[in-house]
């Protein structure tokens, strides 16, 4: 009786954990997104203004290293929102529909 004991403490302390590393795990991963959009947005805000070429060996080597991720099982954060206007100030894509009141993520300016 008191192996069976042992053994159910040991199924549901194993149990826990794993549930509370799937979660860590889930934050890390993302974050790891959250990154990989803000350096993307970030990327295409100085394209936009002509500060970053396209073509530049920085973004390329960025790509490279978030495609060997990817192929390695990092899975790609959900994308919620289509882009719905442009900013006419900074010309970045929003995703806002830029009514009255609404500021670009961006630049601040206010709609």
């Amino acid at each position: 009786m008191a192996i069976k004991n042992n053994n159910e403490r040991f199924n549901n302390q194993f149990a826990e954990d794993v549930a509370e590393m799937r979660l860590r795990m889930q934050l890390i991963i993302d974050a790891v997104n959250a990154l990989d959009t803000a350096m993307r947005g970030t990327f295409e805000l100085l394209i936009d203004q002509g500060m970053l070429p396209a073509e530049a060996a920085g973004i390329k080597q960025y790509e490279k290293m978030m495609n060997q991720l990817r192929k390695l099982g990092l899975k790609e954060e959900k994308v919620l929102a289509k882009v719905q206007s442009q900013c006419p100030s900074c010309k970045t894509n929003l995703r806002i529909a830029g009514n009255p009141g609404e500021r670009c993520e961006w630049c601040g300016y206010e709609f």
